[in-house]
């Protein structure tokens, strides 16, 4: 199993940056305190919505998180079989 830790909160701080303009609809049901299930059917939407949060991503922690969250993105893609769990705290 993978997984893409975000202990200083990256990815939460670029998702708020975000949220609220209702172009992100996958990105915006992220909640920072539950957790949240994406199957492999949502991956080509949650995949570019993510994309939108690459020019936001303006140090290299920002980047990294995005990137590992893409390459998670993909994976679950691939494989009906998968899931993607963004466990907030």
């Amino acid at each position: 199993m993978a997984t893409a830790l975000d202990h200083e909160d990256a990815f939460v701080r670029l998702v708020d940056q975000i949220r609220g303009r209702g172009t992100n609809p996958m990105l915006e049901r992220i909640d920072p305190y539950r957790s949240l299930i994406l199957t492999s059917v949502e991956m080509p939407q949650f995949l570019q919505e993510l994309v939108r949060l690459r020019p936001l991503a303006v140090t290299t922690e920002d980047l990294r998180v995005v990137r590992e969250f893409e390459d998670l993105a993909r994976e679950c893609a691939t494989n009906p079989m998968l899931h993607l769990h963004l466990d907030g705290d």
